[in-house]
């Protein structure tokens, strides 16, 4: 796993970069052609633009970037150099003083680290919490967002955390569900929907009607009349003379006996005139109610054929069709009556079924008014269909609103708690590094670093330049020359020596003190492109010094070493040139932990890219190790043999790797190294079976490997009868590393495998 320190990520937005985003380590190795953007990588790191810090680390730590700025303003023609300061020795008092501080300041950094990192654990604990939180919410209501997808807005349907923000904001207030599928129809629907108002049932009572339990007889005293009476079948004579007697002729209708001439005037001798004027009456009043019944039910058949949906409709189809089967039952009353006067019939009122119907139709009427406003106004229509859904979704996440609410009120608490402790070691720490600064002030001696450098100069062929310093100036120093005019201030130089002379006053900053007030304070190292225009041995140098700055920047990985963290805590290099690079790296390839290895790139459309390199290798446990940008033949060979699946491959590779290594780096003959392995140590292939039998199988696939190593001997053809696919890649692997381990190379197996680091 990657140790992430200081600059955990950068992204890079500029006119070639565009949000290229990469996650460096402790230390970086970027390779990139002329152009391809890598100076624009070192500006903006050094201008901390598009920078994530990892949590513990000071934002306003140091960038030292050195490139073709820092060299036009360090190095001038006639101005020589700023200041270059260093620690030197001080008196015992002081520098105990200065030891006490810097034990006191490391107990305080750890403390503020112990305190940073529980606080960052506290916060992405909560980042966590808030995310599942989130989750939660979002699936809680799945199914409004599905069934009502016009009411959440496009932003915040792809956005979880913006949806539950909104949300949260929203007062919870259960809605019917019925009711939002219904309002959503309509408000977004593709056909709108209109509706009527009920027709208003008449507020006038209804005719009278007084006869219904009143029995209507005739008081007629012929001989007709006393007989019906006395047989109380008068209203039965009257109906079946109505109703039949223009089919029966002059025959009785119930006995077909001849009736008498005077039947007529007999039968209507028999009703007198009160029973007529009663019975008139009563068709009267019975013909208006029936009237006023009719209309009444047509109205109620009407309102209740309207399509206006909802609870209010349905209640009154219930209370409607209730009253028109108490009409019904009216109607039997009044047909009965008629068909026998006599009778007592009693007639219930409706009216007061009709006055809470009343009521009910006028909600009906007030909601349809409502509702045709509405859509007249479609856009409010919407606004107020998503404001119920929303309300709806906050009363259903309600409780999930409040417990997260709790939790979160409980988190401040503590972030609060641990950001006042972290705010005091803040303090405590700038007033030691105050302290020292002011002990070290008296202390410092730019002598030895000026030194360094005119040894530096002196010992890579720089005779004729040499640092002096400035007249007149304490701890100021300029860059002299010697030339046939005696001692001038230095001109002239080629790019390659001002380069040279540029990185040993940037070397003596990193490994030294920024100024004569400064201190030892951590910092990121920035190198971009420091060999250009230099000569072979001035490129060593270069490199050597650079991994003096690797070195003590790999330290940071482990242990601290005298209670103390060293000062380079990241280190960054760019550059074109791939033997530099390669010398600068070779050690690292093999620590994928600490070291990250970079490509960038540049297409034809002008778009930069940074690339991660890495391979995916599954030996030792590992799952990835670097891989260089920068690679040879050979080197190809190792990563081919790696990440082999097939045995022919495998072995193919391996062959060759034996070669290059053992007769062209090594210089080994190829019989005598032949003949030592299988010879000498033929006995490390060879093992005995459980069963006494002799296993030669190692020995012949390492003869086999070897087959190379005999070319031009009379059996190199050998190998052609050697059948790889019969091993696994395990046994073929196990051979190949046993090879080196026998000719005592197993170092150098290590490193190309990337099983071991260089430390």
């Amino acid at each position: 796993m990657k140790i992430r320190t200081c600059i955990s990520k950068v992204t890079l937005d500029t006119p070639t970069f565009h949000h290229v985003s990469f996650e460096p380590s402790l230390v970086n190795f970027m390779y990139g052609r002329n152009g391809s953007g890598k100076s624009t990588i070192g500006r903006a790191m050094q201008a901390k633009q598009g920078l994530v810090w990892e949590a513990g680390f000071a934002a306003d730590m140091p960038v030292l970037l050195y490139n073709e700025d820092f060299i036009q303003r360090n190095v001038r023609s006639y101005s020589g150099m700023d200041g270059v300061f260093t620690i030197s020795e001080a008196n015992a008092e002081i520098q105990m003083k200065i030891e006490g501080k810097q034990a006191e300041l490391v107990e305080r950094q750890k403390e503020y680290a112990a305190v940073s990192s529980e606080l960052a654990e506290h916060l992405v604990e909560g980042e966590q919490g808030s995310e599942a939180y989130e989750r939660e919410v979002w699936r809680s209501v799945s199914e409004y967002r599905k069934e009502y997808p016009e009411t959440i807005p496009a932003a915040l349907q792809k956005s979880v955390t913006k949806f539950v923000r909104r949300l949260e904001e929203v007062h919870p207030q259960e809605r019917r569900k019925e009711e939002l599928d219904s309002t959503y129809q309509t408000a977004f629907g593709k056909e709108r929907v209109s509706y009527t108002r009920y027709t208003p049932l008449p507020m006038m009572l209804p005719p009278e009607i007084d006869l219904m339990d009143i029995p209507i007889v005739s008081s007629s005293e012929t001989p007709l009349a006393a007989f019906c009476r006395a047989l109380s079948n008068l209203d039965w004579l009257r109906q079946g003379h109505d109703s039949y007697q223009h089919q029966a002729g002059q025959k009785c209708p119930y006995c077909r006996q001849t009736l008498p001439e005077d039947f007529e005037a007999q039968l209507a001798d028999c009703f007198d005139e009160t029973y007529k004027h009663d019975l008139e009456k009563l068709q009267q009043q019975t013909k208006a109610y029936l009237e006023y019944l009719t209309d009444i039910s047509a109205i109620l058949k009407t309102n209740m054929g309207n399509p206006y949906p909802g609870s209010h409709a349905n209640q009154y189809r219930r209370q409607a069709t209730t009253i028109l089967e108490k009409i019904a039952g009216i109607r039997r009353s009044i047909e009965d009556k008629l068909r026998n006067p006599s009778g007592e019939y009693g007639i219930v009122s409706i009216q007061p079924l009709l006055v809470e119907l009343q009521g009910v139709e006028e909600s009906i009427n007030t909601r349809i008014d409502h509702f045709m406003k509405l859509m007249a106004d479609v856009p409010g229509l919407q606004e107020a269909c998503s404001k119920d859904v929303w309300s709806h979704m906050a009363a259903v996440c309600k409780d999930l609103m409040l417990a997260q609410r709790a939790k979160e009120e409980e988190q401040e608490k503590t972030k609060k708690r641990l950001t006042s402790r972290q705010k005091m070691l803040e303090s405590a720490i700038s007033e030691l590094k105050q302290s020292i600064t002011e002990l070290t002030r008296s202390t410092v001696n730019t002598t030895e670093a000026m030194e360094e450098i005119n040894k530096a100069l002196i010992a890579n062929g720089f005779q004729g330049f040499y640092l002096r310093e400035k007249p007149g100036e304490r701890n100021l120093y300029e860059l002299v020359r010697r030339d046939a005019n005696g001692i001038t201030t230095a001109s002239g130089l080629s790019e390659g020596e001002r380069h040279f002379i540029a990185f040993l006053y940037y070397y003596q900053q990193v490994m030294g003190k920024e100024n004569a007030d400064g201190e030892m304070e951590d910092r990121i190292v920035v190198i971009d492109d420091p060999v250009c225009s230099m000569d072979s041995g001035a490129l060593c140098v270069v490199a050597a010094m650079v991994r003096d700055i690797i070195g003590v920047c790999m330290q940071n990985a482990k242990d601290q070493i005298n209670g103390a963290a060293h000062h380079v805590q990241q280190f960054f290099c760019l550059t074109h040139n791939p033997v530099f690079f390669r010398q600068i790296s070779f050690e690292c390839i093999s620590d994928y932990d600490r070291c990250s290895f970079f490509e960038i790139r540049k297409d034809g459309n002008n778009c930069s890219s940074v690339k991660e390199c890495y391979e995916e290798f599954h030996e030792m446990g590992c799952t990835r190790v670097n891989l260089s940008p920068v690679m040879n033949h050979y080197e190809d060979l190792w990563r081919t043999y790696r990440t082999a699946k097939e045995p022919m491959v495998l072995l193919f590779a391996a062959r060759q790797i034996l070669e290059i290594y053992f007769l062209q780096m090594v210089g080994c003959n190829g019989h005598d190294l032949r003949a030592n392995l299988l010879g000498n140590h033929q006995q490390e292939f060879i093992h005995t079976d459980s069963d006494g039998s002799m296993n030669r199988t190692d020995y012949t696939i390492a003869s086999a490997m070897v087959e190379l190593m005999n070319t031009g001997r009379g059996n190199f053809m050998d190998g052609l009868y050697f059948d790889a696919t019969a091993y696994d890649q395990e046994q073929l692997r196990y051979v190949f590393h046993r090879i080196f381990t026998v000719l005592d190379s197993e170092q150098h197996y290590h490193m190309m495998m990337r099983t071991q680091r260089t430390e």
